[in-house]
């Protein structure tokens, strides 16, 4: 039987962050300095996730979503997917900067990994420097070739568009993502966390629509394509064919009546809600001196407590500030 919240919402989905670490510093989600770096001896073991996952995989779990910070940067991970699909998990997606994908792609294909998300928010080299301060956005590229070359299908690439940095490249996203074949998502700027540059800088996804309308033909879709909340348009033009090109507004249209997901942080807190700070504590009980069936009992109930005061809505909204005190990358995106 499926955890279900207090709005009879059954949770399916959960999204493990397995490090706070990234070799990218964008801007939507850290800033540049001053980054205090968890103790790595306060980031859950494969081991403590595998337990977890285990009671999840007993309560109806459809997927698991493995975030970071950039979650290739932790050592193994491989293998953790693999323990995750010997586990009965057959849905297990990875949202990744691609940087090392050229390094990954073929051993994350082989271990199981069924879903590859990209952060792709340009494709202008000093546009990419601005957002991620990297440099190499070539290495980007050869890491989506990577993931096709070793077997992914329908990869999601996921554009933040920030007013007056990337707000000119919606055209040319959804028309490198229409010609590679991947699947293009626009993502509201959310207002997480402290030393981003939220503000005046977030595109309502009605507006990219509208942009979107001027350049060619889109219509909304009745399909879904993954277990999350996007909703999809199709667009063509005179130069590309009908392409599916997914819109997740958190702001602007709320979609938390339909929520299936609760989220783990890579220190081991349970959190039912990206928005909101309230955080049960996983490690405390999966680090106590007793047994593997106590240790069960004792992240059920830590479960239903989060549940039982997961909000219906969260609090994110264009004229407030940052919702959350934590930072996107130390939450898991």
């Amino acid at each position: 039987m499926a955890f279900v919240d207090a709005f009879n919402r059954s949770i399916t989905y959960l999204r493990i962050s397995l490090t706070d670490r990234c070799n990218f510093r964008c801007v939507y989600c850290m800033p540049d300095e001053d980054i205090e770096w968890i103790p790595r001896e306060k980031i859950l073991s494969f081991e403590e996730l595998e337990l977890i996952v285990s009671v999840f995989a007993e309560h109806g779990l459809k997927r698991i979503r493995l975030t970071g910070g950039e979650p290739l940067l932790r050592k193994g991970i491989c293998d953790l997917i693999s323990r995750f699909r010997q586990l009965g998990v057959d849905e297990i997606a990875l949202t990744t900067n691609a940087f090392l994908l050229p390094k990954f792609a073929k051993d994350l294909k082989n271990a199981g990994l069924t879903h590859l998300n990209v952060s792709f928010d340009t494709l202008e080299r000093e546009v990419f420097k601005k957002i991620s301060r990297n440099k190499n956005l070539d290495r980007v590229l050869d890491g989506l070739k990577a993931a096709t070359d070793a077997g992914f299908e329908n990869i999601k690439l996921n554009s933040v568009i920030i007013r007056g940095i990337n707000d000119h490249e919606i055209l040319n996203l959804v028309t490198f993502a229409a010609k590679e074949e991947h699947i293009l998502r626009f993502i509201e700027f959310m207002p997480i966390g402290s030393g981003t540059i939220w503000g005046k800088t977030a595109v309502p996804v009605g507006e990219i629509r509208q942009r979107l309308s001027e350049s060619g033909m889109l219509r909304a879709e009745q399909q879904s394509l993954g277990f999350g909340p996007a909703q999809y348009w199709t667009f063509s033009n005179d130069e590309i064919k009908a392409t599916p090109v997914g819109f997740i507004s958190a702001l602007s249209s709320c979609f938390c009546d339909d929520c299936n997901r609760i989220r783990i942080t890579p220190t081991g807190g349970l959190r039912a809600c990206l928005g909101d700070d309230r955080e049960e504590d996983l490690a405390g009980l999966l680090r106590a001196e007793v047994g593997e069936e106590k240790k069960k009992s004792a992240i059920e109930e830590c479960v239903h407590r989060a549940l039982a005061t997961k909000k219906h809505t969260h609090s994110f909204a264009f004229d407030k500030g940052p919702s959350t005190q934590k930072r996107m990358h130390a939450i898991g995106g």
